[in-house]
């Protein structure tokens, strides 16, 4: 798409056609746009989508690649995260743990990469995001994402009593005890919401499972 006098509608519009017509042989020139900074975001993020739909697998290791690099923008490499998870490739989650444990790389678009992990369904990585979640130095915002993720991927008891513990450190945001709101009656807790002079929080209070 490098004609200068297309719209960003009509861009658009051909991206999200792209993904619908399931031509295979236009792949490799998509991810090659997704870093080409001369498209607009919203164009590219529409080209992201239209890679996932495409359901083509053998590009999940370029997709992986664009995570990391500096040089795509936070906002597209976020939006390329969400076309992993619609390609549904569960054998890259051991690298989108490593990718999500590294503080070096753009906060929103680690969140993106937590989504995708609870929507991938691994539930053997469970213990590792809870010792994420459990680390009061990384970003409130990631481990707010990780809890989301959290949500779908626990699905035994061992795993909610982790949770637990982790919902009575003293450093948890507010953000992730409303994550970890559905949760709440699994791990015999009440949450209270207080309106103060200070504002409004969240006050967890732990009972016994009914």
């Amino acid at each position: 798409m490098p004609y200068p006098h297309l719209s960003e509608s009509v861009r658009w519009g051909i991206a999200e056609a792209l993904g619908t017509l399931g031509e295979h042989s236009i792949v490799p020139q998509l991810v090659a746009l997704l870093s080409y900074k001369h498209l607009n975001e919203s164009v590219r993020w529409r080209i992201a989508l239209a890679l996932g739909a495409l359901g083509e697998r053998s590009i999940v290791p370029q997709l992986v690649d664009l995570l990391p690099n500096k040089q795509v923008d936070d906002y597209i490499r976020g939006r390329t995260a969400e076309a992993l998870e619609t390609l549904e490739e569960r054998s890259i989650v051991p690298q989108l743990v490593t990718l999500l444990s590294n503080d070096q790389m753009d906060g929103s678009v680690r969140g993106s990469i937590a989504l995708t992990l609870g929507a991938l369904g691994e539930r053997s990585i469970a213990p590792q995001l809870v010792a994420l979640l459990s680390d009061a130095h990384r970003s409130k915002s990631v481990r707010g994402r990780i809890a989301e993720a959290l949500i779908a991927l626990i699905n035994d008891e061992q795993h909610v009593r982790s949770l637990a513990d982790v919902l009575f450190m003293s450093d948890i945001p507010d953000s992730i005890y409303r994550a970890l709101w559905p949760l709440s009656r699994q791990v015999g807790v009440r949450i209270y919401v207080i309106d103060g002079p200070e504002g409004t929080h969240l006050e967890v209070e732990k009972r016994p499972p009914s």
